[in-house]
């Protein structure tokens, strides 16, 4: 019988280190998405996960009762309202107009607005859009974090949700807001267009601003700690 060369596999120490530039923290931004994804997580999972870790650099737990994290989530999808309703009457303008078409700059003057805008919308999005997916992967590596999974695994929905929605509201926004701005053939209103449409995806970042005393303001800045890698998986089938 043949040897097996020894050569011929990596160790699995050695698959771990060439796979670990991949990972990604899981940064909480200072949005209501974030801070009601938190409000979800279980706090005694995650006291328990955090031993022997640096504390001040995972988000810690912040106890919650029942009606405080209704509360912030309802608060989410208040936000998750505003932005599709927004999104929708700008979808509703353009189709009821017979006459809305993009429109071929007629000078050099109305393509720099044109691009400085499609640039910073870019700029302004995707956070959000980076943001979303990023929750979105974390509900799915660590479903067992969250309140109320070990009794129905239908409880991750509400993470995962919040993750989506985000992220398709950037999605959807970006493409709508650059749609609309290439109708336009003045300087001025390509401006002052572009201004007022961030709002729409700026809404999450100002309801968190305007809470009061809520206790999920803490979270802002603080990470989520990783214990499920892309790579286990891969590396326990072998």
């Amino acid at each position: 019988m043949f040897k097996k060369n020894p050569f011929g596999r990596r160790k699995e120490s050695e698959k771990r280190s060439a796979l670990i530039f991949k990972e990604r923290q899981h940064l909480i931004q200072h949005d209501i998405y974030s801070m009601a994804y938190c409000a979800l997580l279980d706090p005694k999972i995650i006291y328990k996960q955090l031993e022997g870790c640096h504390y001040e650099e995972f988000l810690h737990p912040i106890p919650l009762t029942d009606d405080e994290t209704s509360r912030i989530y309802l608060g989410a999808l208040m936000v998750v309202g505003i932005q599709a309703t927004m999104v929708v009457l700008l979808i509703y303008d353009m189709m009821k107009d017979k006459a809305f078409e993009t429109k071929a700059p007629t000078n050099f003057l109305i393509v720099i607005p044109r691009l400085v805008s499609s640039i910073m919308m870019h700029l302004i999005v995707e956070p959000d859009i980076r943001n979303g997916i990023s929750l979105m992967k974390y509900s799915v590596n660590h479903a067992g974090m969250f309140k109320g999974v070990k009794n129905s695994s239908l409880a991750i929905i509400p993470p995962f949700f919040l993750g989506f929605v985000q992220m398709l509201m950037g999605i959807i926004t970006e493409y709508m807001v650059l749609f609309y701005l290439s109708t336009l053939t003045y300087i001025f209103d390509i401006i002052m267009k572009f201004a007022a449409l961030t709002f729409i995806v700026s809404v999450d970042n100002i309801y968190a601003n305007a809470l009061f005393e809520n206790k999920m303001k803490d979270s802002a800045g603080k990470k989520l700690i990783v214990v499920f890698k892309r790579y286990m998986k891969s590396l326990n089938e072998q």
